[in-house]
């Protein structure tokens, strides 16, 4: 995977530094190569994607907030998360973003799922399709639960939950909880 530190702070410089030794650190924007996935800070983002909204940026916030995120990502961001995240899931997130897809943290996603559903709609034609175990899970999921939230209300394991959700996406042909949200919204 190509990544690119594009930053002048030098706590990310040494949090990055610390994750990926080999990783590059830039300066100017047009010596990043296109195929890079770019981690920055949330000023140096918003500077980089006036240049080329097209790169791949994944923004490390020291404070994220939902405010902070939802404009990043009108700007055009593929990945948010805390500075201090875990190298593990940092990788993963950094794939992801690789790989096309948005990447954010479980919290924001969250709270982009309770913003989106906030509306009352009939589901009953969309819920018909699943089981009744599954429809109250998509329900739940639809109000930002997490999959532990869930767990509990419907006093079933986590691994579960997580089998729900597999059959759930699969029945109506989305691959994630956010186009889950969407399509119940």
């Amino acid at each position: 995977m190509n990544t690119v530190l594009f930053t002048g702070k030098n706590h990310l410089r040494s949090r990055v530094r610390e994750l990926f030794p080999e990783c590059p650190m830039l300066s100017v924007p047009e010596h990043i190569p296109d195929s890079s996935v770019i981690l920055c800070d949330p000023e140096s983002a918003v500077m980089l994607l006036q240049y080329s909204p097209h790169f791949k940026t994944v923004v490390l916030s020291d404070t994220p907030s939902y405010t902070e995120g939802t404009k990043l990502l009108s700007l055009g961001i593929r990945g948010y998360a805390n500075t201090y995240i875990h190298g593990e899931h940092l990788i993963q997130a950094l794939e992801s973003v690789q790989s096309g897809n948005v990447w954010l943290y479980p919290e924001f996603m969250q709270q982009m799922i309770k913003e989106v559903t906030s509306g009352a709609r009939d589901h009953s034609t969309i819920l018909n399709k699943l089981t009744e175990r599954e429809a109250q899970a998509a329900l739940l999921v639809c109000e930002g639960r997490s999959n532990k939230e869930i767990a509990v209300h419907l006093d079933i394991t986590e691994r579960t939950v997580k089998n729900h959700l597999t059959h759930i996406f699969e029945k109506l042909g989305v691959s994630d909880r956010l186009s889950l949200a969407m399509l119940l919204k």
